[in-house]
């Protein structure tokens, strides 16, 4: 008589054998390797009031500066911080700096591409 397997075996076997089928193949695609520049747009919110808002704005300048984000010149109302809807910078930055961005709590999002890209020309304003 042949052996039989027994029903309490035949549960972790049909587990382990569903999650060896299941697990995800893995491939080593070749990918370009990142650029070296990033131009990077960043939107960021300052809640204080005008004198709390320029020292805040002042430190957060200079953490990015200290990251390695050069910082391209904004409209004269971003200088004096005499708009405060004013919510944007862009500037460039290395590509292996760019998670470091959102460290700071006063950046709430950013977009970048690589320097030398251009916008597709159905993204072209008129």
């Amino acid at each position: 008589m042949p052996p039989t397997i027994q029903p309490h075996r035949l549960l972790p076997i049909s587990i382990l054998t569903l999650l060896m089928v299941s697990w995800p193949a893995r491939a080593d695609y070749p990918t370009p390797p990142p650029p070296k520049e990033y131009d990077v747009e960043i939107r960021y919110q300052i809640y204080a009031s005008r004198n709390e808002r320029i020292v805040q704005f002042q430190d957060m300048v200079r953490y990015l500066e200290s990251i390695g984000f050069h910082k391209k010149p904004g409209s004269d109302s971003e200088a004096e911080l005499l708009d405060p809807n004013q919510t944007r910078m862009s500037g460039t930055i290395a590509s292996r700096q760019v998670p470091q961005i959102l460290l700071d709590r006063r950046v709430k999002a950013l977009c970048f591409r690589p320097l030398d890209s251009r916008c597709p020309r159905t993204c072209k304003s008129r």
